[in-house]
């Protein structure tokens, strides 16, 4: 190694100063080329960085904005205990709780679909959200207007336990 360093070292040595300005340029420009190369993926990597961090930050920010909102999602469901009554009987007292006219209950392979009538469209959407409370899941609801004179809207609704 110190054979090569010293025939270089010579080899320098015999050239005229024109000629060692023009390796020495040529070395310069190859140096700056290799830190300039070598030091852009980690310029490129810290953008990178600096951009997620301040997306991240957004979200944060974001987030902490919506805290306020997310305490107020609560619900006013009692969390009455839904094993202890059948569902079948559940979904009668609900009928009957919101002054519902119950057409006909028919037990599916999935659950349960009823047909009903009501002079107001509030208690029907107010039964859906307490057969909500009750643990078990609307697949279908369709209100309609009803074309008896007594009950002006009439409504079909298919419920499934929640597994």
């Amino acid at each position: 190694m110190n054979a090569l360093i010293g025939r270089l070292q010579n080899g320098f040595a015999g050239l005229q100063s024109r000629e060692k300005r023009f390796l020495l340029g040529g070395a310069l420009i190859l140096l700056l080329t290799l830190t300039y190369v070598l030091l852009l993926p980690l310029v490129e990597k810290q953008r990178q960085f600096n951009d997620r961090h301040e997306k991240l930050s957004l979200q944060l920010s974001w987030l902490q904005d919506q805290a306020a909102v997310v305490s107020e999602l609560t619900n006013s469901c009692t969390g009455t205990d839904t094993d202890v009554v059948p569902q079948r009987d559940a979904i009668i007292r609900l009928v009957r709780r919101n002054q519902l006219i119950l057409g006909n209950l028919t037990q599916k392979m999935q659950g349960y679909s009823l047909s009903f009538t009501s002079s107001d469209a509030n208690s029907i959407m107010r039964m859906a959200y307490q057969v909500a409370c009750e643990g078990l899941f609307i697949t279908r609801l369709k209100i309609a207007a009803s074309d008896e004179s007594g009950s002006p809207f009439a409504g079909t609704m298919e419920i499934t336990g929640l597994d």
